[in-house]
């Protein structure tokens, strides 16, 4: 298993995992699927520097992503704070090892 930062070529598979969530109806409130160009604006505002999204893989597979947030944008008492989203795959969840996205989002960010 292996963490980085995504790239382009990762979107689509970003936005399928996303889906799945929305189908479920859990870990999002959104109710209509997504899609790569209905969230162009969304990849634009996240990049390396500035809310990175990183994705997790095992082999060749990417099987879930987690992204840094804007908290409240606009809100200049919380303009420090970052929300963070996980998704992973359904077919790598209740794995019995979970996800290592929170110990490397702490490691990386630990002087925010």
């Amino acid at each position: 298993m292996s963490i980085r930062f995504a790239n382009t070529g990762d979107r689509e598979r970003i936005i399928e995992i996303y889906n799945q969530a929305v189908e479920t109806g859990v870990s999002t409130a959104d109710l209509s699927p997504a899609t790569v160009e209905s969230r162009s604006g969304w990849f634009a505002t996240h990049t390396e520097e500035s809310y990175p999204i990183y994705v997790e893989e095992m082999g060749t597979d990417l099987t879930g992503w987690c992204s840094l947030s804007p908290y409240r944008p606009g809100s200049m008492a919380l303009r420090y704070t970052a929300e963070i989203s996980y998704y992973v795959s359904h077919e790598y969840q209740r794995q019995s090892k979970p996800p290592s996205f929170d110990e490397w989002e702490r490691h990386r960010y630990r002087s925010f």
